[in-house]
């Protein structure tokens, strides 16, 4: 393990700075996948949401540091429903209807409720915009404590790295309750990928931080898709015997974007101090593949240098027409669960 890693394990206390009040308002790089988006159509207008679509908002904010377990029970549910954002439950959630892709949607940092639900409308309009004929889709926001703290920036990235177990652990308990035949999708940004790749981790049977599932006989591998945005991980998270080294084991492919130009990323190895040098993920590509074995062939990496600049906003990935015909194969077509996928 890098010298510096434990400070994503710093005190699980760190956690309940996430009390605010909630308010509805590369190694190897492989481009089969994205040859067909590069000569797809333009995009049409559609109606948002489209119609057999379902919008969701799951938010794992003031929480505080009970047990996980008994502070995933309280986590709340919208769901959008004749214009406006209605009031839900973890069951009606569960109870959704199988044949959707469930699409969760996980954003960086400094987001506060609103900004977060601001940025999955942007991502979900952009998806069906360029691609409005695709598989009908529950997508879910997810809104995690990342608001700005007052101070330095690096303190404010420091506490919301430290954040980041507790907010995969949620996302893990509550995907770890849908039916193992249900399709799933996730996409992230920056500390947002951090969180799906942790929550995968727990999935596999691993920790993430101090976090853990409890273990159920019944828990079948998944194959989720993924696409990580900017992602603020090390660039070889995915090997074996590092963070998310069992990751892989519930993916069915992973598409990674990086952009060498990323003005933030550059930062990256301070989160760890001064004379650690970590390069992340959404900078440089994740790094020895090769070590991956079989499971090498689920991970695609796609440079998005020419595509979005030196920007780390999600927003221009999903303003991109070029970008969302990449990610379409990634979050609207999940494997065939009971065929060969």
């Amino acid at each position: 393990m890098h010298q510096g890693r434990m400070a994503a394990l710093i005190v699980c206390a760190w956690f309940c700075l996430g009390l605010e009040a909630v308010q509805v308002q590369a190694a190897t790089i492989q481009t089969a996948p994205v040859q067909a988006a590069r000569e797809a159509a333009p995009a049409r207008c559609v109606s948002v949401p489209r119609p057999g679509d379902e919008i969701w908002i799951v938010s794992s904010r003031g929480l505080g540091c009970q047990a996980p377990e008994k502070a995933a029970l309280r986590m709340q549910y919208w769901r959008y429903e004749a214009g406006r954002w209605a009031v839900s439950s973890r069951d009606e959630f569960l109870s959704g209807p199988e044949d959707l892709v469930t699409s969760f949607f996980v954003v960086g940092n400094d987001f506060s409720h609103s900004d977060t639900v601001k940025a999955g409308w942007t991502a979900y309009r952009g998806l069906v915009r360029e691609n409005p004929d695709s598989p009908h889709l529950r997508f879910v926001i997810w809104s995690w404590p990342s608001d700005r703290l007052p101070g330095r920036r690096l303190n404010d990235a420091k506490v919301k790295l430290a954040r980041t177990p507790a907010a995969s652990y949620y996302m893990a308990w509550l995907v770890d309750q849908l039916p193992d035949e249900m399709p799933i999708s996730m996409s992230g940004y920056s500390f947002g990928a951090r969180i799906i790749m942790g929550s995968l981790e727990l999935l596999a049977g691993g920790r993430t931080g101090c976090y853990q599932l409890a273990a159920r006989q019944s828990r079948q591998p998944r194959r989720i898709d993924a696409v990580l945005i900017g992602a603020a991980i090390d660039n070889d998270d995915f090997l074996p015997g590092q963070r998310f080294g069992r990751s892989l084991s519930q993916v069915h492919q992973l598409l990674v974007f990086f952009n060498p130009a990323d003005r933030a990323l550059r930062f990256y190895r301070f989160l760890y101090g001064h004379h650690v040098h970590i390069e992340a993920a959404g900078l440089t590509g994740p790094v020895g593949l090769r070590r991956l074995g079989a499971e090498r062939k689920k991970v695609f990496a796609f440079d998005v240098n020419g595509d979005v600049g030196r920007s780390h906003g999600a927003d221009d990935y999903f303003q991109s027409a070029r970008l969302l015909r990449v990610m379409h194969p990634f979050l609207f077509d999940p494997p065939d669960l009971d065929g060969d996928g």
